[in-house]
């Protein structure tokens, strides 16, 4: 009678998962209907549910996100992607996207806390194909007709002491064929950690120069220093005045693409 008893348990058990699994498929379904008719925030209610569930289908997260960006709405993607990332932890390309997604939704405490999320993930990947990505996406907005992307490094190495890039593009921006890509990034600005320059002026005042991160813009036939700072400057300090001076260089449109000129200045990570 108790083998009886737990057959008919497990049995109804069985009957109840696969009615839950084909109710998830109904609404999913509804979703995609919902979304296919431009009814995109009454698809994402669906979603939202659906994403709330624990479900282990990584599609379902990937399609409720595309839905979300397609409607405009980040922060809902951004959450869409921490549901993913319960279910796949080292998924890479989510996880560089939530930071930039809270960001442009203008949820700046969820930005910061998933930006240094992904900082503490990549200090402690062994994956190569991580580390191979010192950097991060943050940002992106507009100076003037120009498109920014703005980058942190993940470590400040090396001789340059990359901390941000800051790539203008124009008049195209990515994603871009990759024909397209040279003719239009205008140029990069940096923020510098000049460890070169510090050792200079250490050993001509024989004593250990302060560290004095600065400011440059990096062009195909030269570079600029656009402003010293005596400490480290926070994000929006740097992006106030790359937004400035990007939005009032006159000579921008007429200068040639920037090429692989500065390449050697970029985001390293320790050792390199």
């Amino acid at each position: 009678m108790k083998w009886i008893t737990a057959v008919a348990i497990v049995g109804a058990g069985l009957i109840l998962c696969s009615a839950a699994a084909q109710d998830d498929g109904d609404r999913r379904q509804q979703a995609r209907s919902l979304a296919a008719s431009g009814k995109l925030i009454e698809a994402l209610a669906v979603y939202d549910e659906l994403t709330s569930s624990g479900s282990s289908d990584l599609t379902l997260y990937a399609e409720a996100k595309r839905t979300a960006v397609a409607a405009h709405d980040l922060r809902r993607a951004a959450v869409y992607g921490e549901r993913r990332l319960k279910i796949d932890p080292n998924d890479y390309d989510t996880r560089s996207f939530i930071p930039l997604a809270y960001r442009l939704s203008g949820d700046e405490a969820e930005a910061q806390r998933s930006r240094e999320e992904f900082l503490s993930y990549w200090k402690a990947s062994s994956d190569p194909n991580v580390r191979a990505k010192p950097f991060l996406l943050v940002d992106r907005f507009q100076a003037g007709s120009w498109t920014v992307y703005a980058l942190e490094c993940m470590e400040i190495a090396g001789d340059y002491g990359v901390g941000y890039m800051f790539d203008v593009w124009g008049p195209k921006a990515p994603p871009l064929p990759p024909e397209e890509v040279a003719a239009n990034h205008r140029e990069r600005i940096v923020l510098e950690h000049n460890r070169i320059d510090q050792k200079i002026l250490s050993e001509l005042k024989h004593e250990d120069a302060p560290m004095h991160p600065t400011l440059d813009a990096l062009f195909a036939n030269g570079h600029a220093t656009l402003k010293w700072f005596d400490g480290e400057p926070s994000y929006p300090v740097i992006h106030d005045l790359v937004s400035q001076y990007v939005a009032n260089d006159k000579d921008l449109a007429s200068k040639a693409p920037m090429g692989n000129t500065w390449s050697r200045i970029t985001c390293l990570a320790g050792g390199r």
